[in-house]
């Protein structure tokens, strides 16, 4: 950011922005602050007369309230019916219970009616009704207490009225209610019991609810002061109605009643609000509205003068942007282009509108676009003889050793024809005299028991069986070593086109021939599962036989590393092969041995990696198939595995190959 302000750009658009932005920005504040004061004031000062005029209504509730109840603590109806109800409170159905009751429901029931109370009870001094105005729900508190645990705001004189909080009444439709009480006594100051009020509370929400004057989003709050000094709301809230009892403001209310408040409202929005108390019945009346739409005038102007500031900043932007835009932009566009130079993608280019501008730009633009054409086809052609020089030293490496390989494998094969041609030459001329000894046995006949002459024919016969397998053997070892000195004559990295089967199969039984003779017990059974469709293949056939040897090897490996740990119903097993998937020729080599752990298998076609002890291998083999096949023959060599249970190889050979006429290889991004 700070270094886009150093360019020309930049620097003409910020001069631009400060002379237009400063002069609006102070007329701009200076009007918000002078109006937001004045519109503030105002609606403080209404707030506070709609509360007022609230509170004194709920006053006058509360003082009707009692009055009624003032009126009834001596009255004589109360006074001469009430120790009959107390008498005979236990016999409700005695004509004494049923002549005082209905002497008081012609006073209190008329009362109940017409100031809508909930209920009107006569409490005796133990604290046990004896009569209920609500003859419906008379029997339900009769001779008990009342099942409203509330705590009694107490009088301050001995025949006062008190009062309860608000409480959920469970016991009558689930009203809101509070409870106002008081003594009935005679002239002589003898108290009888109490006469308690269950008062309802839905005739002060009609005032509390009233939204008149108070905009939007304003209400007026019924509420109690708990001891943290946050509010519990009473009544419903405009928009919340299941608040009562559940919903607690938290803010604090002071004693000064020209003061206001300004907290966070129960929706969590801003809120300025005014209040008066109710000590009588430790109430509270809130009366509230968000101040966003206190300010929504002064807002209006806000945005008014945004709005048109804005207009003019986005013109002189305009303006700004055009001029710089047309300068620094072909400029721009070239140092991107050299960027990209720099990073070795030829494949950038200049916009054509650069290019057919006549002036010095476009005159640069296009002298850039020659150089960029001639590095591209220089780098190309380097690129291409980089990628020559280094395939040609890849099978330069290959083919050594191979050749290594193949002269050392000549020797051990001569070395092992010679005393084999000596072994065979005299197992045939062993053979040959057989007739002969046998002539002589049986001229002997005549001379020999029986037992002597049978034992003696029958060893005749076990030694010309012997000669016959020591011959049968010479033969089969001397064709192995024919195999070996055929492969390792063979001319390192000569093309030809080869049945992929065949090779595979002699490799097959090569290796195993190679691998049994050096562990005489070893055995397995090979599947071949190879398909006859497969054509001839233009490859490195001594390479490819040589891939399929290292596998082959380390299949029989495996399976030999599993058939040491003696485990019950193990069979080894190899399967080899081959199929057409894709035009790609896939070759399958899958033993059921010790698997790959899975530690190592990133590691497998690594040079000189093993897992095998010194002296059983360098570590070569895999990585040099992984390169012959990849690098030599554009294929692919994956494997499967699981431990303890199986690997699978998989050599993928393309059937157009590289050294096809037809190979058509992929194309290569310059890009990097």
């Amino acid at each position: 950011m700070l270094n886009w302000l150093y360019t020309i750009r930049g620097k003409l658009l910020l001069a631009l922005l400060l002379a237009s932005l400063l002069p609006l920005i102070i007329v701009s504040v200076v009007s918000f602050y002078t109006a937001r004061n004045i519109i503030f004031q105002m609606q403080v000062d209404q707030l506070k007369v709609i509360n007022e005029t609230k509170v004194d209504k709920i006053a006058q509730m509360i003082n009707d309230i009692d009055q009624k109840i003032k009126a009834l603590q001596t009255d004589s109806t109360l006074l001469n019916n009430f120790t009959k109800l107390s008498n005979n409170i236990h016999d409700r159905s005695s004509l004494n219970y049923q002549s005082a009751r209905n002497s008081l429901n012609g006073v209190l029931q008329v009362i109940h009616r017409t100031s809508k109370f909930d209920d009107i009870y006569l409490e005796d001094l133990n604290g046990h009704i004896i009569y209920a105005s609500d003859t419906g729900q008379a029997w339900k508190y009769l001779d008990k207490p009342l099942p409203y645990d509330q705590a009694w705001i107490p009088s301050k004189t001995q025949f006062g009225i008190s009062y309860t909080s608000v409480f959920f009444n469970t016991q009558k439709d689930s009203y809101y209610d509070f409870l106002v009480k008081a003594p009935i006594y005679d002239d002589t100051e003898k108290i009888y019991g109490n006469i308690i009020f269950e008062v309802s509370l839905l005739p002060f929400y009609w005032i509390v609810q009233q939204t008149i004057g108070l905009g939007k989003s304003g209400e007026s709050i019924l509420v109690e002061k708990k001891v943290d000094g946050s509010l519990l709301v009473l009544s419903p809230l405009r928009f919340d109605k299941l608040s009562v009892l559940r919903t607690v403001l938290h803010t604090k209310l002071t004693e000064r009643p020209e003061s206001y408040v300004e907290f966070n409202d129960y929706r969590n929005k801003e809120a300025i609000a005014v209040w008066q108390s109710m000590p009588k019945m430790n109430f509270s009346l809130l009366t509230m509205v968000s101040r966003s739409e206190i300010f929504e005038g002064i807002a209006k102007l806000k945005y008014a003068n945004a709005i048109i500031g804005a207009i003019a900043t986005l013109g002189l932007m305009f303006i700004a942007l055009g001029l710089s835009y047309s300068i620094t932009r072909p400029l721009e566009t070239l140092v991107k282009t050299t960027i990209g130079l720099r990073e070795k993608n030829f494949n950038v280019s200049i916009e054509n509108n650069l290019l057919e501008s006549k002036d010095e730009i476009g005159a640069l633009a296009s002298s850039f676009q020659s150089m960029i054409s001639v590095l591209r086809d220089y780098y190309k052609s380097l690129q291409e003889t980089n990628n020559e020089l280094k395939s040609t030293q890849a099978r330069l490496v290959t083919q050594e050793k191979l050749a290594s390989l193949g002269a050392l494998t000549a020797g051990v094969a001569h070395e092992i024809k010679n005393p084999l041609n000596f072994i065979d030459n005299f197992a045939i001329l062993s053979l040959d005299l057989m007739p002969y000894f046998t002539s002589v046995v049986e001229q002997a006949k005549t001379f020999l028991s029986s037992d002597a002459y049978a034992e003696l024919a029958e060893n005749m016969e076990t030694l010309k069986d012997n000669l016959k397998m020591i011959n049968e053997q010479g033969i089969r070892i001397n064709n192995i070593v024919t195999r070996m000195l055929s492969h390792s004559r063979s001319e390192a990295g000569k093309i030809g086109s080869y049945n992929i089967n065949e090779l595979l199969s002699e490799a097959t039984d090569l290796s195993f021939h190679g691998f049994k003779n050096q562990n005489s017990s070893f055995n397995l059974a090979i599947h071949k599962e190879l398909d006859p469709s497969i054509p001839k293949l233009t490859i490195l056939g001594d390479e490819i036989s040589r891939v399929f040897i290292n596998l082959l090897n380390n299949a029989f490996y495996a399976v030999q590393q599993k058939i040491k740990k003696e485990q019950p119903g193990y069979s080894p097993a190899l399967w080899v092969k081959t199929q057409i998937v894709d035009k790609m020729i896939e070759i399958h080599i899958r033993d059921n041995g010790i698997g790959i752990p899975e530690i190592i298998q990133s590691r497998i076609f690594s040079p000189f990696f093993t897992t095998k002890p010194t002296g059983e291998g360098a570590g070569l083999g895999l990585s040099l198939s992984r390169s012959i096949v990849v690098d030599e023959h554009k294929g692919s060599i994956v494997f499967e595995t699981m431990e303890n249970g199986f690997t699978d190889f998989i050599v993928t050979l393309p059937l157009k190959g590289p050294y096809d006429k037809e190979y058509e290889a992929p194309e290569e991004n310059n890009a990097f």
